[in-house]
């Protein structure tokens, strides 16, 4: 039995999720690496004395002295269990602390960004399904969410260096 003009669509729109669910896992994955298992990832995450002055931005600033103002207001701790308990928060501080700053750097690491901004850029093509009628998605929500996607990855992260970091 041939196939109809539709049955090619569908085979197409089967073939083109397929595709991007692997280019966005791929990306995940390599987010995912990133963060938690390249060397240097691991023992920053188990640091829990994170190094403020390398780190000169206005947040870390002002968390940096929050929480000298909150250490000071802060009777220390009696019990056993709870200078277990505050070493357990110190730790957990540390290690969010080091996700965070790891997170900082993603966008340069291994072309993070520029995979995304390419990968992002497929998305073009749920417009021209729109269009044609192949999905059922209305047209100008389809575009505004695509623009918006691009604007963020083309034009302000490519455009500003704060943003990347």
């Amino acid at each position: 039995m041939p196939r109809t003009k539709k049955d090619w669509i569908g085979i197409y729109l089967i073939l083109y999720n397929t595709v991007t669910t692997l280019l966005w896992s791929y990306l995940l994955v390599l987010v995912s690496y990133h963060l938690f298992l390249t060397p240097t990832a691991r023992a920053a995450l188990f640091n829990p004395i994170p190094q403020a002055a390398t780190y000169p931005t206005a947040s870390s600033f002002i968390v940096s002295h929050l929480r000298k103002v909150i250490s000071l207001s802060t009777p220390p701790p009696t019990s056993s269990a709870s200078k277990a308990t505050a070493g357990v928060t110190s730790a957990l501080e540390g290690m969010a602390f080091a996700l965070v700053e790891r997170a900082r750097a993603t966008y340069s690491s291994r072309g993070i960004g520029i995979y995304t901004a390419f990968v992002q850029s497929a998305a073009i093509l749920e417009a021209v399904h729109a269009l044609f009628g192949w999905t059922k998605s209305p047209l100008a929500t389809t575009i505004m969410q695509v623009a918006s996607r691009l604007i963020i990855v083309w034009w302000i992260g490519e455009g500003y260096e704060t943003v990347r970091h």
